[in-house]
């Protein structure tokens, strides 16, 4: 807000009343990007340097090095997994990591689970946060594994698509893009 234009006509001629209000401007805006940003902190999905409080709060050891969005991911994870561990919480942890929807099989008799990827094609690129919240939640007792879903030559081979175009890929994008 400009406030010179809430000053009588007289004040503007002023360059000292000029300059003291740019000034008191120029503070009022800063203070309010910095409210702003503060506020930001206290939600997850809008957090950046507050994500270390955030991890901090759920025992987390933060790694700034990571996206805002792995970060962020781990926190959630961490969130959902409070409780006892049911296939239900695996699915919503594993889904947090992976932003896209899996599948829990259990196999009691193996003593293990089966993590499936349904909708993400490919690795993860946060794998290793996924795995590592996935040996804190489950019992100890239980193996698991991932199945990670790629296409397949005959799935590449049937989309309408050209040699020209397979070529401008390599293989491993050709099993890991949504066709």
């Amino acid at each position: 807000m400009n406030l010179i234009y809430l000053l009588p006509d007289d004040y503007r001629k002023s360059v000292a009343v000029v300059e003291l209000q740019s000034a008191i401007e120029q503070a009022g805006t800063a203070a309010e990007l910095a409210v702003e940003d503060v506020m930001a902190q206290l939600f997850l999905d809008t957090a950046t340097w507050g994500l270390t409080y955030w991890e901090k709060m759920y025992g987390i050891e933060g790694d700034v090095k990571k996206s805002y969005e792995i970060r962020r991911s781990v926190v959630r994870a961490k969130m959902r997994g409070v409780g006892t561990t049911t296939v239900e919480m695996m699915k919503n942890v594993a889904e947090s990591f992976v932003n896209g929807e899996v599948e829990v099989i259990e196999e009691n008799h193996l003593y293990q689970f089966q993590i499936k990827m349904l909708s993400v094609i490919g690795i993860p690129p946060n794998m290793e946060d996924l795995k590592q919240a996935i040996e804190e939640i489950k019992p100890a007792h239980l193996g698991y594994g991932i199945v990670i879903k790629y296409n397949t030559w005959g799935m590449v081979k049937d989309k309408p698509m050209t040699w020209g175009d397979a070529k401008k890929r390599t293989w491993q994008a050709l099993k890991e893009v949504a066709l």
